[in-house]
C-alpha cells in the first residue's frame, strides 16, 4: 500500500532516473545506452533514451537521496527519489524537499531574459541613487525642523507653520503634532475629532491604557490633506483605515444605511423609527462620543 501512495504522489522508491516500469537492475544499462537530447526533448533533458522515448534530467543530490526528473510520453513528468522508505529525518527531510522543488523548477521554464542596454542601467542607477540622496536630505531635512521648533517653542519665540497661512485650518480641525513648521508637506492634514461606534455583535479585541477585552471600534472622522479643497470621511476600525470616501460618497453611504435600516423595520426606504430611549447629557470629560461637530449628547 505505502508503494502504491508513493507511485500516486509521483514519489518512486529506488528507481533513480526511471518511470515504474523500469526495474532498478536494469538502470545501469538503460543510462549507457542513453543519446543526447534530441530536438523534441524537454529543455530540461541531458540525457535521453531513445527506446523508450524518456526524457532524463540531471539528478540533484540530497543527502543520502538522489531526486530524478524524467518525461515519458504516456506517464508524463515524474520525479523519482531512490533510497526512499518513506521516513526521513528532520533536517533531511529539508535537503529533500528542496532537492524536489529543484526538479519541479525545471519543468517551469524562466521567461526570456532580455538585455538592458549600459546606458538604461545607467539612467536606471543614477536615478536610484538621486532617490536615495534626497530622501536622506529631505530626512535631515525634517529632523532639523523639528529640533528648532522644540528650541523655539521653549523659548517662547515659536511661530505659527507658514504653511498654515496659505492653508488653515477648518472649523472642525483640532490641530495636533501635525501642524507645526517642521512637518514635512507629506505629513500635513487637518483632521477632526472621531466618532467612535462600538461594534458589539464582532469578536473582541484586545485594547490598552488600561489592557482589557473591548468590542471593537468603528472610528468615522474628517481629513483634509494639505491644498485639498474638501476633506474626506475616514472609516477606520482599531488602527486600521479601511475605508474613506468623498463628502458625496458619504452621504451616499449614509442613506444606503438608513435605506437598510428602514427595511430591516418593516418601513419604506429610508423611512427609518429613531430607537425607542432618550438620550442622555454625558459628563465624562473623555468621551469621545458628543464632540461639538456632531452631537451635543451621547448615547445612554
Amino acid at each position: 500500500m505505502a508503494s502504491t501512495n508513493k507511485e500516486k504522489a509521483g514519489l518512486v522508491s529506488d528507481h533513480l532516473t526511471r518511470p515504474t516500469s523500469q526495474p532498478l537492475q536494469h538502470q545501469e544499462e538503460t543510462l549507457s545506452n542513453t543519446t543526447i537530447p534530441q530536438p523534441n526533448c524537454k529543455p530540461w533533458c541531458v540525457q535521453h533514451d531513445p527506446d523508450g522515448d524518456i526524457c532524463i534530467a540531471e539528478n540533484v543530490e540530497a543527502g543520502d537521496h538522489t531526486v530524478g526528473l524524467s518525461f515519458q510520453a504516456d506517464e508524463g513528468v515524474q520525479v523519482h527519489v531512490d533510497r526512499f522508505d518513506g521516513t526521513v529525518p528532520l533536517a533531511e527531510g529539508g535537503h529533500l524537499a528542496n532537492a524536489i522543488l529543484a526538479q519541479i523548477a525545471r519543468t517551469h521554464p524562466a521567461p526570456p531574459s532580455v538585455e538592458i542596454p549600459p546606458r538604461v542601467a545607467k539612467a536606471a542607477a543614477d536615478a536610484g541613487g538621486r532617490v536615495i540622496d534626497t530622501y536622506v536630505r529631505e530626512w535631515h531635512a525634517e529632523i532639523k525642523a523639528h529640533e528648532n521648533y522644540v528650541t523655539s517653542r521653549a523659548a517662547g519665540t515659536a511661530e505659527p507653520a507658514a504653511w498654515l497661512a496659505e492653508d488653515p485650518c477648518d472649523v472642525w480641525c483640532v490641530d495636533g503634532v501635525d501642524h507645526t513648521p517642521g512637518t514635512h508637506p507629506d505629513d500635513r492634514a487637518h483632521f477632526s475629532h472621531s466618532v467612535l461606534v462600538p461594534l458589539k455583535t464582532m469578536a473582541p479585541i484586545v485594547v490598552s491604557y488600561p489592557e482589557r477585552w473591548e468590542p471593537p471600534q468603528l472610528a468615522l472622522s474628517l481629513e483634509r490633506k494639505y491644498r485639498e479643497k474638501e476633506p474626506r470621511v475616514v472609516f477606520q476600525v482599531g488602527d486600521e483605515t479601511v475605508a474613506w470616501s468623498t463628502l458625496t460618497e458619504a452621504e451616499n453611504i449614509a442613506h444606503a444605511l438608513l435605506g437598510l435600516i428602514a427595511a430591516a423595520q418593516g418601513l419604506e426606504w429610508g423611512k427609518v423609527v429613531p430607537l425607542q430611549h432618550e438620550p442622555k447629557a454625558c459628563d465624562d470629560s473623555t468621551c469621545m462620543c458628543h464632540e461639538q461637530l456632531f452631537a451635543p449628547t451621547c448615547g445612554s
